[in-house]
């Protein structure tokens, strides 16, 4: 009866053991899921940033005729009597191209934000249960087998 008792109290807490570190919500997860935010957060920020930048750019290559020519000429050979012609493109063109905000190609994009992580996650799981089932095993078979002791009685 004690041995039952005990052995399903141990197997519940490994239980709440693995389900808090090891499980889909528990430390471990966590923290893997708060590392990709930042690095997530990182690049939004770059990103932005760079957008600020092209933006500004932008509208001062439009405005500013000189500065369009200087610009085209880190690009191209112009002489200085080079006039540029600037075309008008339609804002809205209908592609069915997937769209990225970054200069990656898409699948440097999946690559990258693949983790590596999730194998030795899974892996520590893995490492995890067998050698909890191994002690559980052991405790089990050595509770079955144990002998009652039966002292001695020499009483002549």
């Amino acid at each position: 009866m004690y041995r039952n008792i005990f052995l399903l109290s141990l197997t519940l807490f490994f239980v709440v053991i693995y389900v808090t570190l090891l499980g889909s919500k528990g430390i471990w997860e966590r923290r893997e899921l708060e590392i990709r935010l930042e690095a997530l957060q990182e690049e939004v920020d770059k990103l932005e940033n760079e957008s600020n930048f092209l933006e500004v750019k932008r509208k001062t290559l439009t405005e500013d005729k000189n500065a369009l020519a200087k610009e085209a000429s880190k690009y191209y050979i112009l002489s200085d009597e080079a006039k540029i012609i600037h075309f008008k493109e339609s804002l809205f063109k209908e592609t069915n191209d997937n769209l990225f905000a970054s200069s990656l190609p898409s699948g440097e994009m999946k690559k990258k934000y693949k983790s590596d992580s999730n194998s030795s996650h899974n892996f520590l799981r893995l490492i995890y249960i067998i050698a909890v089932g191994a002690i559980l095993i052991t405790i089990f078979y050595k509770l079955s087998t144990r002998i009652e002791y039966e002292p001695k009685r020499n009483f002549k």
